[in-house]
């Protein structure tokens, strides 16, 4: 029996949906953070997060946001500098 077929046994589609919502918890922390301290970019960011590719992670994060990683991100700072 391969690992795949033991994580499929055990629940393995629910694992890798709370592994993915872990992981893009993390892209929308790096991206709130992305203007103000961080200076990465996109890409990088997209990089440490796991993403083969930035094409992949843009993707990726409207089919779960609707909006794109930089839209996202210039939302995150235009929020945190309202009073």
């Amino acid at each position: 029996m391969s690992v795949g077929e033991k994580t499929r046994k055990r629940g393995g589609v629910a694992d890798a949906v709370r592994v993915q919502g872990m992981v893009f918890e993390l892209v929308y922390l790096l991206l709130s953070d992305h203007e103000r301290s961080t200076k990465k970019t996109l890409t990088e960011i997209s990089y440490e997060c796991g993403f083969s590719s930035r094409s992949y992670f843009n993707c990726a994060f409207k089919r779960r946001m609707g909006v794109t990683p930089r839209a996202y991100a210039a939302f995150a700072k235009r929020y945190e500098d309202t009073p």
